[in-house]
């Protein structure tokens, strides 16, 4: 048996799971009938149940003992000792229960746990990848337009030859680090020998920054009185090894894989003279700003792969330290993550990149030390992340990079601080794929390829539209993809940001979650257009050519090839969404398929056998949760079509601040006709025709938006009611309110000014501003009742003069979104802003910020 899958078997003796038969019992005081109790799944070592509207929390019953109550719909059984236990879940509404849930025994036998951890399955044997179609031209884009610059490289080495971020705090560091990860992933989908070695290159270069006593850091030092282990600095230094840590993975010369370990043990032995434990030392919480220490200890991922190369005690001791200390100065999330009842978005510490670069690591260390402490932490993070933060897209995060439970904030159409950042993208990816190694839970490939599909290809630019392969920030409900070096810093000539770096370490994963292998056969998780070569268990050479135009139809073809009659299983994935799938070998049907299940044909197999597959690509509509903290979110309705969600873009149909009443059949599916009315390249477009005959166009969300402006403004989510359409009247007055921390615009000494924040207002009318038409689409502004105009004077100020129709007193809307609007002067064509001086409001140049964004809400 492969290391990878002793612990199935393990797994499989000591953890039983076994349906109970009994009906749920009756809850507290007896149970309410009236109140909707928890429908409950058991997976593995933990419980699953559906959410409640309006609950409270859950009350978990353990063999009839009512144990704990919790906010969280899951809860880990694997701290119980030896035993059969029933379990059920109630709802608690205030002071009362729902009935009990459906009951599930739990068996747990006597040494249950695996005396080494392993994953569930492996990466395959000899695994060689030919894609074509959509993947490559993925490929194609990130390692032209990135990965082969060699300009850009050595841009990144030059940030470690001079103190460039310690003065203002900056990131710059990360940059190398990041991309190195995504290279070498790619390097080992592509086999491209010019990228390996553009990658020696580079290495090489890193290792001439190296100090005599070990650091590599774009800070200064702390005997110089200069900042050092503080804002990112141990973030960036933790890139800095784990982009050598995986070109060591990859390099093909052992003396350079020598010195590479070489390298990060001087830098890590340089780091733990200052910081762990000991009161002369740092704590690694004390070591960065950002949320008491998280991006600091998110460097654990780092440190236990170092400590795998090496097999340094002292490099697992420094593990120890991070662990120990909870990821956080202000809150043990380790500890929160192992109680599970809560989520992770309440812990304290939200910013949803590196709090999963933390958990990422929490596995690592499990996977290091088996400590099954830790690897109840990753897993139940992992699983709250999937069930609480992750959007229609797959992205998370949805709330100014943090998570702000998002799967219930989604369609919220009011949340100024909305968007889902790449670098989350990509750091979803990667700790899903491995809690899948580690469970074989295909929830979490579900999940991926959501991400894959819409998130991650997404954020690709693959019109070149940008100055790189990738962008940082999209949104949900109407808004443009932002065009933008997200997390930017100045690097040599040219803006760069943390999501364009890190990217690739997403697109990079993919080929190795599309087919993983087990002890009997293949696992086809991801139906990509191509061909992958690899070992198959009886050591002969196998391919499995793939060819489909997936997720735009729903039927895959899939030609095995091979020199031999083989005998080995290949499991096919059917997605949770594909109710119907059908499945033929060879022109024979095959029945049996169930979603969110594999599908096992288990045979011999001839060169030239071929497999079929079709999936159930009906449509579906998604609604907004009426818990949003903007009920009006209720009110918003996405279609989603397998993997996808769909969009809206204004190039297709224009304005786009409409209603829409989509029917459905008896079975909540909608009709949808394959459209080509789009001028760019998309995955696929439909026309939908809504119940009063008129017809729109929906395309791929990857695929929308890509001009990242408002010539292709777009949402995912639609309103079915006008619910954005306040009782205001722009003639007679109202309050203008910027989505900068809500503040009102009022008017001071004559002068447009910044007032009070919206909500501390006792009377906002006092504040209200009339916008008289003066044709063409243009207004004048005037205070209250005053006569005079607000006009924009040679220094771009804003005050009160005689309304005389000139073009600096004229202004017109542009709507942002379907409640705000940008407001621009004829003069110029620039636009309304505050942040200017003195808290004055005035007319500055475009640059998309929060502060030129607009409401208005009735005086």
């Amino acid at each position: 048996m492969k290391k990878w899958h002793k612990a199935v078997a393990v797994m499989l003796g000591a953890t039983m799971c076994i349906p109970f038969t009994g009906c749920g019992g009756s809850g507290a005081n007896g149970g309410n009938t009236e109140l909707k109790a928890p429908v409950l799944t058991l997976n593995g070592n933990y419980v699953y149940w559906s959410i409640i509207d309006d609950a409270d929390g859950y009350g978990v019953y353990i063999s009839d003992e009512r144990i704990t109550t919790v906010t969280s719909v899951r809860y880990s059984l694997a701290s119980l000792p030896a035993g059969s236990y029933k379990v059920e879940v109630a709802a608690v509404y205030g002071d009362k229960e729902s009935e009990k849930s459906n009951a599930v025994t739990y068996v747990k036998e006597q040494g249950g746990t695996a005396d080494a951890p392993e994953f569930v399955y492996s990466e395959l044997d000899n695994g060689k990848y030919e894609y074509s179609g959509l993947w490559q031209q993925v490929t194609d884009t990130v390692v032209t337009r990135q990965l082969k610059d060699r300009q850009l490289w050595a841009d990144f080495v030059n940030q470690f030859r001079s103190n460039v971020d310690g003065e203002g705090g900056g990131w710059r560091g990360e940059f190398w680090g990041k991309l190195m990860m995504g290279a070498c992933l790619t390097y080992e989908q592509t086999a491209d020998a010019e990228l390996y070695g553009i990658l020696e290159t580079t290495v090489k270069d890193i290792l001439t920054t190296q100090s005599a006593d070990g650091r590599i850091s774009s800070y200064g030092r702390l005997e110089n009185d200069e900042p050092e282990f503080c804002y990112w600095d141990m973030w960036c230094r933790k890139y800095v090894m784990m982009g050598m840590e995986y070109f060591y993975d990859i390099c093909k010369d052992e003396t350079l894989k020598q010195t590479l370990v070489n390298s990060m043990l001087a830098q890590l032995d340089y780091i733990m003279k200052y910081v762990g434990d000991g009161d002369d030392k740092l704590n690694i919480n004390e070591t960065g700003s950002s949320f008491a220490g998280l991006a600091s200890s998110s460097m654990l991922e780092g440190i236990v792969k170092l400590y795998e190369i090496s097999g340094e005690k002292r490099v697992l001791d420094f593990a120890k330290h991070i662990i120990d200390n909870g990821g956080c100065g202000n809150h043990d999330l380790i500890d929160a993550a192992v109680k599970n009842t809560s989520l992770p978005y309440t812990w304290g510490a939200p910013k949803a990149y590196e709090l999963t670069s933390l958990f990422d690591g929490v596995l690592d260390y499990y996977m290091a030390t088996g400590e099954e402490r830790y690897r109840t932490a990753g897993l139940n993070y992992a699983y709250a992340i999937m069930n609480s933060e992750i959007t229609v897209t797959g992205g998370g995060g949805y709330n100014s990079e943090e998570f702000n439970y998002s799967a219930r904030e989604q369609a919220n159409p009011t949340n100024s601080k909305a968007n889902l950042e790449t670098c989350v993208t990509t750091s979803l990816i990667r700790i899903f794929y491995k809690a899948y190694m580690l469970t074989g839970d295909l929830a979490f490939i579900d999940t991926m390829e959501k991400t894959l599909y819409n998130q991650l290809i997404g954020a690709v630019d693959t019109e070149g539209n940008f100055d790189h392969a990738f962008t940082s920030y999209f949104n949900l409900v109407f808004a443009t993809k932002i065009r933008a070096s997200g997390g930017g810093m100045q690097l040599a000539e040219r803006p760069y940001g943390c999501c364009i770096a890190y990217g690739a370490a997403g697109t990079g994963m993919i080929h190795k979650a599309a087919q993983t292998a087990t002890d009997t056969g293949f696992n086809v998780n991801f139906y990509l257009n191509g061909k992958v070569t690899a070992t198959s268990p009886s050591g002969g050479a196998v391919s499995l050519a793939t060819q489909t135009n997936y997720p735009n139809s729903g039927t895959v073809k899939i030609t095995i090839g091979t020199d031999a009659p083989q005998t080995f299983d290949v499991n096919l994935r059917i997605p949770s969404w594909s109710e119907r799938t059908a499945v033929s070998v060879n022109g024979k049907s095959i029945s049996g398929a169930t979603a969110g299940k594999y599908f096992t044909l288990a045979r011999e197999w001839k060169n030239g056998d071929s497999v079929v597959v079709t999936f159930d690509m009906q449509a579906t509509l998604f609604y907004g949760s009426a818990d949003c903290s903007d009920p009006d979110a209720q009110y918003n309705v996405a279609v989603l079509r397998g993997p996808i969600a769909l969009a809206r873009d204004k190039r297709l149909d224009g304005d786009i601040f409409q209603t829409v009443d989509i029917p459905t059949d008896e079975n909540g599916r909608v009709n949808l006709v394959p459209s080509n009315t789009a001028g760019f390249d998309n995955i696929c477009e439909f026309a939908l025709t809504l119940k009063d005959g008129k017809v729109i166009h929906l395309v791929d969300y990857a695929s929308a938006g890509k001009t990242y402006d408002e010539r292709s403004f777009m949402t995912v989510f639609m309103p079915t009611t006008d619910y954005w359409k306040g009782d205001y009247d722009l003639q007679s007055g109202a309050v203008l309110v910027c989505s900068h921390k809500e503040l009102i615009a009022t008017v001071k000494d004559g002068e447009l000014m910044y007032g009070e924040d919206y909500d501390d207002c006792a009377d906002p009318s006092a504040h209200k501003l009339r916008f008289v038409e003066r044709g063409d689409g243009y207004y004048s502004i005037h205070f209250g009742d005053s006569q005079a105009a607000i006009t924009a004077g040679a220094d771009s100020h804003l005050t009160e003069q005689a309304y005389t129709g000139s073009d600096r007193q004229l202004f017109r809307l542009e709507r942002l979104s379907l409640s705000y609007y940008r407001i621009i002067c004829k003069a110029d064509n620039r636009l309304l802003s505050g942040g200017g001086p003195n808290g004055s409001i005035w007319l500055y140049n475009n640059v998309d910020s929060v502060q030129q964004k607009w409401k208005f809400v009735r005086a």
